[in-house]
């Protein structure tokens, strides 16, 4: 099955996505900022695709990109 990892700080939305995915057949794994998708992927989660809002608490999606790309 594939993975997604949805990186969304607006809890209406980040349902909205996660029931999309899921019906679509994904695997899905919500993170509510930046920091914490790090966390995820530093615990081993390696999904098949990643969604980052660009305006984020704590971490924006450019940085997060940025910071996911070096690792």
């Amino acid at each position: 099955m594939k993975s997604v990892l949805i990186v969304e700080d607006d809890s209406f939305l980040s349902d909205m996505y996660q029931t999309k995915f899921a019906s679509a057949g994904y695997d899905v794994h919500i993170a509510q900022d930046g920091v914490t998708c790090l966390e995820e992927l530093k615990a081993g989660f390696r999904p098949d695709v990643m969604l980052f809002d660009i305006v984020m608490p704590r971490m924006d999606g450019i940085e997060l990109l940025e910071a996911v790309k070096k690792d």
